[in-house]
């Protein structure tokens, strides 16, 4: 719909030879590269192409903006908000191959579902279209997590899946779920931690460190809503591509570690 708005503009507002010059002269793009050029309607449809194509529709409707006064002020709506929305995926809907069953949370970077394949449960992260539009950055985030993947440690991910929806409108990152709760929910809910308590998971945080460093991987803030708790007989931690689980009442015995505090592109920034 933002783009059926944008091209009906272009159209309206502009002759052929003011579209072509705002193409050269405002975004840089060549007019006969941009194709089109026979007619007003075919170079408006291939110059919205183009901008979808190179992340640039945000720099096109802001020329259209600083050209015409007349615009149609949903083209502002369309500056400020962007024009890829993030979707959320309804219970039931698919991401790639997975089936989701509720939503989790969400964050700067995306949106975590628990989800199932084959009947067995897996998180699933979906990132967010301003992170991802990023290249270089989405280019790290997909590295890093593969080579987290690859490390052979008990505390790191299982089953780390990378893919795009059907359609490609979306990148994700999936992996087998764990039942854990971000440390800084257990704190809130039950207050500050004995050493004896906080002893086996500062030991399972350092223990998953070690494993990152010694494979050359760096990491970025650690902060508590980041850090995974789950219970069980050993303390082990998880190095999980932006995790989220199921709260867990007691018996906390083994730490997490959110994959976007391995990304430090995303956290410079101010996307993690």
């Amino acid at each position: 719909m933002e783009m059926d708005i944008l091209r009906g503009e272009l159209e309206r507002l502009f002759s052929l030879d003011e579209l072509t010059a705002l193409s050269r002269d405002l975004l840089g793009f060549d007019p006969q590269e941009v194709g089109g050029t026979a007619a007003k309607a075919s170079f408006a449809k291939a110059l919205t192409d183009l901008c979808t194509e190179v992340d640039a529709v945000e720099a096109l409707v802001d020329a259209v903006l600083a050209s015409r006064a007349e615009a149609d002020p949903r083209l502002r709506e369309i500056a400020l908000a962007g024009v890829l929305a993030d979707r959320e995926f309804a219970s039931g809907g698919n991401i790639g191959p997975f089936t989701v069953t509720r939503k989790v949370g969400d964050d700067s970077v995306g949106v975590l579902y628990e989800a199932k394949r084959d009947g067995k449960r897996f998180a699933v992260k979906v990132l967010r279209h301003d992170v991802t539009s990023d290249r270089r950055a989405l280019n790290r985030f997909l590295a890093l997590t593969r080579l987290t993947s690859r490390l052979d440690h008990a505390g790191l991910p299982k089953q780390v899946e990378i893919g795009q929806t059907e359609d490609g409108g979306e990148h994700y990152v999936a992996w087998a779920w764990v039942d854990a709760q971000p440390l800084a929910a257990r704190i809130a809910r039950s207050g500050a931690m004995h050493f004896n308590e906080a002893k086996p998971i500062l030991e399972s945080l350092l223990d998953v460190l070690a494993a990152l460093h010694e494979a050359r991987i760096t990491h970025g803030h650690l902060e508590l809503d980041k850090l995974l708790v789950a219970r069980g007989p050993d303390a082990a931690m998880s190095l999980y591509p932006l995790c989220g689980g199921m709260p867990i009442d007691e018996g906390w015995k083994s730490l997490h570690l959110l994959t976007d505090v391995v990304i430090p592109e995303l956290r410079a920034r101010g996307l993690a």
